[in-house]
């Protein structure tokens, strides 16, 4: 088990720095290593990058899921998230895929990061809409506060 979090913790390394992806943190949640890029793209919005890799329940091999992640910080409620890529790697094909699953990675790392900008983006969008609503029921007198 050793041997294959090694060459998947190099491979998601290599891959991150290929994709600009910058600091990460890492950590195990009780069933799969967990990889995650954070950034604040505005004072009040935050995307992440996040890449879980497991091993399958056979042990045979490893799977790879990615996903975006957005939310506003000061409403937590407004969040979003998408499943941007999954694969499955047999545990006795990483070291000799690795180039190819290096690639990949870094291509799907890239376009997490994208997904999760434009999910970000959209969040934003959904605030601005509901401040608006907010502000224009208290015009009316329909709401106070």
């Amino acid at each position: 088990m050793t041997q294959w979090l090694t060459t998947v913790s190099e491979l998601v390394t290599a891959a991150a720095v290929k994709a600009g992806l910058g600091h990460r943190l890492a950590a195990f949640d009780g069933d799969a290593w967990v990889w995650i890029w954070r950034h604040e793209s505005k004072p009040d919005r935050t995307t992440e990058e996040r890449l879980r890799i497991r091993p399958d329940s056979l042990n045979e091999g490893v799977e790879f899921e990615l996903s975006a992640v957005a939310w506003m910080e000061s409403q937590r409620a407004i969040a979003a998230n998408r499943m941007v890529w999954s694969q499955f790697v047999r545990t006795v094909d990483l070291q000799e895929q690795s180039t190819g699953l290096l690639t990949a990675l870094a291509h799907h790392l890239g376009e997490g990061r994208r997904s999760a900008v434009a999910l970000g983006e959209h969040l934003d969008h959904l605030n601005k809409g509901r401040k608006e609503m907010v502000d224009d029921l208290r015009a009316r007198g329909l709401l106070s506060g």
